[in-house]
């Protein structure tokens, strides 16, 4: 891939956001006591994916009851935008801005 120094630098703060948002997820999921597979459903980016399956299965891969599935998936759903769209959206704006003014 083709960098400059400037967006080097703007790539490693939107991992940085990345994997700053994984980390609390995961302390969330923990912390909520959802379990190992909820936890690691967000080192992988799975999470939403895991809460829709609890939600709409009979079976659910994590304990708890319909209620906890349905309530873990709406803090989910809170988290990936309070912790990666806003942050992400903000960001990637003031990347726009700083190319608009310095071109």
């Amino acid at each position: 891939l083709l960098q400059s120094e400037t967006t080097k630098q703007s790539g490693f703060v939107t991992m940085g956001l990345t994997g700053f948002s994984q980390v609390v997820q995961t302390i969330i999921s923990l912390a909520l006591g959802q379990g190992e597979v909820a936890a690691f459903a967000v080192f992988i980016g799975a999470k939403p994916l895991l809460d829709t399956y609890n939600v709409l299965t009979d079976r659910p891969l994590t304990r708890g009851t319909k209620a906890d599935h349905e309530m873990a998936f709406t803090i989910t759903r809170g988290e990936e935008i309070a912790l990666q769209s806003l942050p992400q959206g903000f960001y990637q704006c003031l990347v726009l801005l700083q190319m608009a003014l310095t071109g």
